[in-house]
């Protein structure tokens, strides 16, 4: 589940429950096999944006924040506590005193940010970021964690796990309520006879660009999850996802340039290397 190499200067801890990646559909054809599958009529679904940035666990304990875990193997991950604390939206303290309160969703930086931060760096003559998660994910493992504060990151909820939360409804008044963000909404909730809906909403853009270029920072695709706590609980998990949600992957972005020239390089060895000079191209909000 996209676990990175242990850092010594992160110490490792248990999630309170696994905190389990998604299983990834393509097509139509596919996202209705998955609906098909619940095997429960009438369903009641979820749609929300799938966030492109670097998930994380906070764990809350009376009110106050005491851990942020990064999603690790699933079942553990690295401490970033003192770094979360610096990151934008991530409340230290809650409105409520609800005992253990798990709150999941994604580091994020805005494009307009990303690409503000990937300019300076070029105009000062140092390398570029080569994309948005990973700098999201350097920036949310600084060993000087004062250095994230300066960073402009931002964290969207996904999820709550508390007492009294038992629907994807309580999740967002919870959300609200606290001073969190949460990721956007796509179609509030939709029931298994009215899946044309969400076809519908699909086959606007094949390759959802119109959609994708309007939101703030980069999203790689739909989240489709069961509203109902008690129904997910039914439908379990696997040991890698939950049956009770899917991803809907767009399409990855394209773009055409022009090679502008090539120019050959010897190493040290003597060995020759052409490199590539091509145009920048605009793609998915990003200037590559």
């Amino acid at each position: 589940v996209g676990a990175v190499l242990k850092d010594n200067h992160f110490k490792t801890f248990p999630h309170l429950t696994p905190m389990l990646s998604l299983d990834n559909v393509f097509n139509l054809e596919e996202l209705h096999k998955w609906i098909v599958s619940l095997n429960i009529e009438d369903p009641k679904i979820i749609v929300e944006d799938k966030a492109d940035g670097v998930s994380l666990d906070l764990i809350y304990e009376n009110g106050k924040l005491v851990q942020a875990l990064t999603r690790g193997d699933g079942i553990s991950g690295e401490d970033v506590t003192l770094n979360a604390r610096l990151i934008n939206r991530i409340p230290h303290t809650l409105t409520c005193d609800i005992g253990v309160v798990c709150v999941r969703g994604e580091v994020l930086v805005t494009t307009k940010n990303f690409n503000a931060i990937n300019e300076s760096l070029e105009d000062a003559g140092n390398k570029t970021y080569a994309n948005a998660r990973n700098y999201v994910s350097g920036s949310l493992r600084q060993k000087n964690y004062m250095k994230t504060k300066f960073r402009k990151l931002t964290f969207r909820a996904y999820s709550v796990d508390a007492e009294e939360v038992y629907s994807t409804s309580d999740e967002y008044d919870f959300l609200e309520e606290n001073g969190f963000l949460k990721l956007k909404t796509v179609i509030p909730s939709s029931l298994l006879k009215r899946t044309s809906k969400v076809h519908d909403f699909l086959r606007l853009d094949p390759a959802m660009k119109e959609y994708r270029d309007q939101h703030e920072f980069a999203i790689d695709g739909l989240v489709f999850k069961i509203e109902s706590h008690r129904v997910r609980k039914e439908l379990g998990s696997t040991s890698r996802f939950p049956r009770w949600a899917i991803a809907y992957k767009f399409p990855a972005s394209t773009g055409l340039s022009k090679l502008e020239d090539v120019i050959w390089q010897v190493g040290r060895t003597g060995l020759l290397t052409p490199v590539a000079q091509i145009s920048p191209v605009f793609v998915h909000g990003v200037t590559v």
